[in-house]
């Protein structure tokens, strides 16, 4: 079965959304509002990328107490500058991830569990 990236990526952006509700962000304010943006062109079929990663640099930037709590996942799908907030391990692993992922009809979590089986 063949992965669409939106069912892949919508479950991070849930994730980083409750991350932010938690801090006590409304639904429509800044980063969440963001994310709410992103996750609708996603679904849609138009550009998110830029978005998403504009939106991740902002969490960094506004909120770093919780970059943690960001999905690594997501800074990779996010990619250009979301990637410095990757240490050079996870870019290796993610590299790795992401070739199984494009070169097999697994989903990204069955792609990550292969590639760490290996």
């Amino acid at each position: 079965m063949k992965y669409t990236l939106a069912a892949e990526i919508n479950p991070l952006i849930n994730s980083l959304d409750k991350v932010l509700a938690d801090e006590g962000l409304s639904d429509d304010e800044g980063s969440r509002g963001s994310l709410s943006s992103v996750k609708q062109a996603l679904n849609d079929g138009k550009e998110w990328r830029n978005d998403l990663a504009d939106t991740l640099q902002q969490v960094f930037r506004n909120l770093p107490h919780i970059g943690h709590k960001v999905p690594r996942d997501l800074l990779w799908f996010a990619g250009s500058e979301c990637l410095h907030f990757l240490d050079d391990a996870e870019i290796e692993r993610y590299a790795s991830i992401d070739e199984v992922w494009q070169t097999t009809q697994l989903s990204w979590q069955e792609a990550v569990a292969k590639t760490l089986s290996n």
